[in-house]
């Protein structure tokens, strides 16, 4: 079990430990730090030993290598630095016409984003002999050399038969291209600085480890997310995301009766990065363009209640578009914890709305191989059915 820390504990930590070692961040120290101080608790010193910290006497170096806290914690002994020496992939018809900063995100383990941007950068990576950019797109036989790096000795995090029985059951079509599912809310679409795993790192061990992510769902979001075989599939349909020729149409409910069958909105959006990586979107006039119909399906409740179903369709794909554009017309999606009216949500916990109201109903694109188009589509999850039909029973 992880080890909590109040006051007390957090101070004898700090001065009982010294900060050094071979870390990326003073997160990672402090991870180690963690398991250190719980071993100490768990097993006490006898009257008159003396307590020597494992880091103490060890110079300060940090390297390109990160481990996260959960990973450190649950791991069985120590990570292990490794060191990886030079080595040069040849590009193969799978990957050509990839951009070459996300070719070394695959072939790279176990290092921050932030290092392979660091190296491209730096000329250390190089492409049939010469430097080149992030953006350059490989060719069929570049001979991309990777230079000697240090790796954390990290494995992949276990995934129980659960969560892989979880999203095998909620695909709803898969061809020899394509897999398409009903995400469920609460889990991530891939792993980040707090997670080990997301939707796609179960994917790849419950069904191939090639498959990629073709566009992204925020956490609490459910329904309808879009997941390629194969690299080629993914760079295909990402690039009809691109040119906004993928049809989505989600579902939300909102904050207050709508008074109009339809509301159309074209409000330029701006994105940030915020407190601890995470994106904050709002409306600005020299932002990026951003179009979000919303169509009346039927008001519901009544009083602190009172709300809107609506399906909305996105012609642009903008962060956290519908919450904002949504928020800024003045009908904020229910149980939103970023955008949203707190009084609200707290009014709407009662009709059992404790997620974010939003669900990506249906996508329509053109299939990667027959270039037919294509629709798929996700049921209302039952969270949200249950608000709904609590929100249409009489007020009491």
């Amino acid at each position: 079990m992880p080890l909590t820390l109040n006051g007390a504990n957090q101070m004898a930590l700090e001065r009982d430990t010294g900060r050094s070692g071979l870390y990326a961040t003073r997160t990672d120290w402090v991870a180690e730090q963690l398991t250190d101080y719980g071993e100490r608790l768990a097993n006490p010193l006898s009257k008159g030993q003396k307590y020597v910290p494992k880091s103490r006497g060890q110079s300060k170096k940090y390297s390109n290598v990160r481990v996260s806290r959960q990973s450190q914690l649950q791991s069985k002994g120590p990570l292990q630095i490794v060191k990886v020496p030079a080595k040069t992939h040849v590009v193969d018809q799978e990957n050509v016409g990839r951009r070459l900063d996300n070719y070394l995100l695959t072939i790279i383990k176990n290092v921050p984003k932030s290092y392979i941007y660091r190296i491209i950068r730096r000329g250390e990576v190089r492409v049939n002999g010469g430097r080149k950019k992030a953006e350059t797109k490989l060719q069929l036989d570049d001979r991309v050399r990777v230079p000697p790096h240090q790796a954390s000795s990290a494995s992949d995090p276990v995934i129980s038969q659960l969560w892989r029985r979880t999203l095998l059951e909620a695909v709803r079509f898969e061809d020899e291209d394509i897999v398409v599912l009903n995400k469920p809310a609460g889990i991530s679409v891939h792993a980040g600085t707090d997670k080990d795993f997301g939707v796609i790192e179960i994917l790849r061990a419950a069904i191939d480890p090639t498959v990629a992510l073709v566009h992204r769902l925020d956490k609490d979001t459910s329904g309808c997310l879009l997941v390629a075989k194969r690299a080629s599939i993914c760079r295909h349909l990402q690039a009809q995301f691109r040119a906004n020729a993928v049809k989505k149409t989600y579902r939300a409910l909102l904050r207050g009766h709508f008074e109009r069958q339809e509301i159309v909105t074209q409000a330029r959006l701006s994105t940030q990065r915020v407190e601890a990586g995470q994106a904050k979107t709002r409306v600005d006039r020299s932002g990026k363009t951003a179009l979000s119909r919303f169509r009346l399906i039927r008001n519901v409740g009544t009083g602190v209640h009172a709300g809107a179903y609506v399906e909305v369709s996105i012609e642009t794909g903008r962060t956290h578009q519908i919450r904002v554009h949504a928020a800024h017309l003045g009908y904020p999606v229910c149980a939103d914890t970023r955008y949203g009216d707190r009084a609200f949500n707290q009014h709407m916990i009662e009709k059992g709305a404790t997620r974010l109201c939003l669900h990506a109903a249906e996508l329509e694109f053109d299939h990667p191989t027959n270039g037919e188009r294509f629709t798929a589509s996700a049921d209302e999850p039952p969270d949200l059915s249950k608000v709904l039909k609590n929100l249409s029973a009489r007020e009491n």
